[in-house]
């Protein structure tokens, strides 16, 4: 129902330290990286990497600056979630998106490029996603498993 990852699981270093590292202090890029996995395609590296500096670079100026970034954060991750079938789009889960990212930014950068990195999108099958029992979710309704051929 949520991430594979939790918010502190890459300070073990564990998948990959990298990620621990370049969300803890190239928070940034990690992010831009994330958001531009061909898994997400929310927008291109260079243009995420220069959308999040101004927005920090202007949050230094007004503290306007915070409130867009915040709700560019939270949309990324939307889609992230969209995209590995999660749960979205209710108060509840934009709430604690919101939360995440004001309480660690780089907890969250983290969280979503583990996802990223070592999660693959769930199997698609026509217009509908499988979930683990073989059961597909699709435009139309519930369909079961196929039947296995008796040999």
């Amino acid at each position: 129902d949520d991430f594979e990852f939790g918010l502190l699981h890459g300070f073990n270093c564990d998948p990959d330290f990298r990620i621990c590292c370049c969300s803890c202090c190239c928070t940034a890029a990690r992010w831009a990286d994330t958001v531009s996995s061909g898994k997400v395609q929310y927008m291109g590296f260079w243009q995420a990497l220069v959308l999040f500096a101004l927005l920090e670079w202007f949050t230094g100026l007004t503290g306007f600056g915070f409130i867009l970034l915040l709700l560019l954060l939270v949309d990324a991750r939307r889609r992230i979630r969209a995209a590995y079938d999660l749960r979205r789009g209710d108060c509840q889960t934009f709430g604690a998106d919101c939360c995440v990212y004001l309480w660690c930014l780089p907890c969250a950068v983290m969280q979503e490029a583990s996802q990223i990195e070592f999660v693959p999108l769930p199997e698609v099958h026509g217009n509908g996603k499988v979930n683990g029992t073989g059961w597909v979710y699709g435009n139309g309704g519930l369909v079961g498993p196929p039947l296995q051929a008796k040999t």
